[in-house]
């Protein structure tokens, strides 16, 4: 399965994407739904319903997984943003749905979590949890096949989306390099 992970700003944009992308039909999604989001927009989310999130990708500002957990509906996702192994068994450990690990490789969105961690870092973090990891910075349509050998279920991308002069080509090149389209 696909998973999309947005921020609020972008979430109209995404459905459209990933709607285009999925069966064509308006209403519906090719994949779940998850917004990168701080605690405000979680509550927003979580609490009104209005963002039309299938679930929220937990930063280190966020909510923890148990306390998400309390407030949100049945079958709503949680994962947590990880940059260690430790981090990762701790958000498994926490109950955490899924996993964003990474920065697997250079972007300038993710340097501020320390240098990049490389496909090694992530192989050991997908053998060492048994929730999906999904693989995020640096990761272009070229080298989503081996972030997905390492171990990895998706991945999570912003600059080759959002930074592309046709964002839904962008995205059905991902699909393609991950075999989803």
């Amino acid at each position: 399965m696909a998973w999309a992970v947005t921020t609020a700003a972008r979430m109209e944009a995404a459905e459209r994407a990933i709607s285009m992308i999925g069966a064509g039909k308006p209403d519906s999604r090719a994949c779940p739904v998850v917004l990168d989001t701080t605690v405000a927009a979680s509550f927003a989310g979580l609490i009104g319903g209005t963002l039309g999130a299938d679930g929220v990708q937990r930063t280190h500002a966020s909510l923890p997984v148990p306390a998400l957990r309390a407030i949100s509906p049945p079958g709503f996702l949680i994962g947590a943003s990880t940059h260690s192994l430790a981090e990762a068994r701790q958000a498994e450990a926490d109950g955490a749905d899924f996993v964003v690990f990474g920065p697997v490789y250079d972007t300038p969105s993710k340097r501020a979590f320390g240098a990049p961690q490389g496909l090694g870092a992530l192989e050991r973090v997908a053998s060492a949890v048994a929730r999906p990891v999904i693989a995020v910075g640096g990761i272009t349509p070229a080298r989503a096949r081996e972030v997905l050998a390492a171990g990895a279920v998706g991945v999570a991308v912003i600059r080759g989306i959002y930074g592309a002069a046709r964002p839904a080509d962008a995205v059905k090149a991902f699909l393609d390099a991950l075999g989803r389209a």
